[in-house]
């Protein structure tokens, strides 16, 4: 019997993002914070055409359409961040 589990994919680039999330469908993602103690976890699509990210923060319900200058972005959020250190993950779920 093959059971499914969860692997995580450390998201290393915008291009990266944009790969993962290139079948139109959404996926889920996560920041690890406080050293991996913490995850902030985000429901993430990608309108190639538009050329725009949506984002749905599972901690409060929030949610933003952002582009990818935007996305990398301090102002915006935490995700470009957690990008550039090493710290954002795709949730992969593996029959």
């Amino acid at each position: 019997m093959t059971r499914s589990h969860l692997e995580y994919i450390r998201v290393k680039s915008l291009d990266h993002l944009k790969d993962i999330l290139k079948d139109g469908n959404g996926k889920d993602f996560f920041l690890s914070l406080a050293g991996g103690d913490i995850r902030s976890s985000k429901w993430i699509s990608y309108n190639k055409k538009e050329n725009r990210f949506y984002v749905f923060n599972s901690i409060d319900g929030s949610d933003s359409e952002l582009t990818g200058r935007e996305l990398m972005s301090n102002q915006f959020g935490n995700i470009g961040r957690g990008i550039r250190k090493g710290a954002f993950y795709y949730e992969r779920y593996v029959e």
